[in-house]
C-alpha cells in the first residue's frame, strides 16, 4: 500500500478551512457582519487551492479548465466583497 503523500497546499488549505469555519461561526453567532468580507475572501482563496491542487494532481485540459474556472467564480466573490464594503 502506498503512502499518502501530503503537499504544503494541503496543509494551508485545512489551516484556511479551520479558520474560515471558526469565523463563519462567530459571525453568524455574535451577528457581526463586518467580518463577513473575510470569510469570503478566505473561500475565495480556499478555492484557488482547490484548483491548484486538483492541477497538480492530474495535470490535463479539464483539471485546468476548472483551476480557470475556479480563478473567475474566487475572482467574482472578491469583487462582490469589495462592491459591498
Amino acid at each position: 500500500m502506498k503512502a499518502k503523500k501530503f503537499d504544503v497546499l494541503f496543509f494551508v488549505q485545512l489551516f484556511l478551512i479551520i479558520v474560515s469555519m471558526l469565523l463563519a461561526i462567530y459571525v453568524r453567532v455574535t451577528e457581526n457582519y463586518s467580518l463577513q468580507a473575510f470569510v469570503l475572501i478566505m473561500v475565495s482563496v480556499l478555492l484557488i487551492i482547490a484548483g491548484l491542487r486538483e492541477y497538480k494532481r492530474v495535470k490535463t485540459m479539464f483539471s485546468l479548465f476548472l483551476f480557470i474556472l475556479l480563478i473567475c467564480i474566487s475572482s467574482y466573490i472578491v469583487y462582490s466583497v469589495v462592491i459591498s464594503i
